[in-house]
């Protein structure tokens, strides 16, 4: 996992957005030439995606890099849609693991949580399929939430859910 100001850089280029590199460089808290060593420190296939003019930088395509400081501006946006606890994490071994194991050590404090991983090392999905994420490439994400229906009456809940991420994909891009 590279450095937290190469992954804090990383994230406010994401969106793909060009930055000037002085606003770039202030708002990482950073002079211009750190900012260009601190560059060198982003992963290989990044460093290739990185497009410079007339002091802008941007990249060639987004990045799902999400920064993990919760003072944030994408932090207090996530937070703000109601009484949701957010969490960024640079890399855990899976979002789904981590959010079961708080639940297990204390099941009526793990609701409305949202667990989101720059990258996972030991992804896993239904029925105990595995995958990999590298930084950048997928949003890597769990949702914690205690329902008072019994899960055999909620059989069509992962197709429901799907559905509704799709559907918010697409009308916002």
């Amino acid at each position: 996992m590279p450095p937290a100001k190469a992954l804090a850089l990383l994230a406010a280029l994401a969106p793909g957005a060009p930055k000037h590199v002085r606003r770039l460089a202030q708002d990482l808290g950073m002079t211009t030439p750190q900012l260009n060593r601190c560059w060198r420190e982003v992963p290989q296939p990044w460093q290739s995606l990185l497009r410079q003019q007339d002091g802008w930088w941007r990249l060639a395509q987004p990045a799902a890099v999400f920064p993990t400081d919760a003072d944030s501006e994408w932090a207090k946006q996530a937070q703000a849609h109601g009484q949701w606890q957010v969490e960024v994490v640079d890399e855990c071994s899976s979002t789904n693991s981590v959010l079961l194991a708080r639940a297990k050590q204390a099941a009526h404090t793990v609701h409305r949580q949202v667990l989101l991983a720059n990258s996972q090392t030991q992804g896993r999905g239904r029925q105990g399929r595995v995958w990999h994420s590298r930084l950048g490439d997928s949003v890597t994400v769990s949702v914690a939430w205690r329902f008072k229906r019994p899960q055999a009456q909620m059989g069509a809940l992962a197709l429901v859910v799907a559905l509704a991420v799709q559907r918010s994909l697409h009308t916002h891009g």
